[in-house]
């Protein structure tokens, strides 16, 4: 598990270094990146502990890069995981309906976690990026007069945002995760 869940946290890394990501148009400095992918793998192939460990060793070289950010992408991957291991749990395990039901777990928790998480960062440590966001709403066409409007907006689109994200990630897993446990 130790070794498996190392290489999958280097590929994590990887991805992130290589920065192959694309940007979330409506708030750009949201990226939709297939770095979450080798920790949600490492989930599915050695459960919590082993995508913990690749999330954890993803976020330590994250945080050397984005003091900021990374913090917000650990909590988003763990989120994630907690939320689709619990639903999936309770759905009798990863037969199709156990998928499914995992993957709306996933998608509830990292939604719930990460708008309570953003309302901490936009509201009470980074107040200024407020107007950063606001920027952004406004070339959509979105009234940003008030920061109270903006906030609930940028909550609204980084849920659409996580949402969008779980979905991918947990497919961009699963697939590999099939084809090992098929042999392939």
């Amino acid at each position: 598990m130790l070794a498996g869940s190392a290489m999958l946290g280097a590929a994590a890394i990887v991805i992130s270094v290589l920065k192959i990501e694309v940007p979330y148009p409506i708030l750009p400095y949201l990226m939709f990146d297939l770095a979450e992918a080798p920790d949600f793998l490492s989930y599915l192939l050695f459960g919590v502990w082993g995508g913990l460990i690749t999330s954890t060793a993803h976020f330590i070289v994250l945080m050397s890069r984005n003091p900021v950010g990374a913090p917000m992408k650990y909590i988003a991957v763990i989120s994630m995981i907690i939320g689709f291991h619990l639903a999936s749990k309770l759905a009798g395990g990863m037969k199709s309906k156990g998928l499914l039901i995992g993957i709306v777990g996933g998608i509830l928790v990292r939604v719930l976690v990460m708008t309570f998480i953003n309302v901490l960062y936009l509201w009470v440590l980074f107040r200024g990026f407020i107007d950063y966001a606001s920027g952004y709403l406004s070339v959509w066409g979105f009234s940003t007069s008030n920061e109270l409007d903006v906030l609930i907006l940028t909550l609204i689109f980084t849920a659409i945002y996580n949402t969008i994200h779980t979905i991918f990630t947990i497919i961009a897993s699963y697939i590999p995760y099939r084809m090992i446990n098929r042999g392939i």
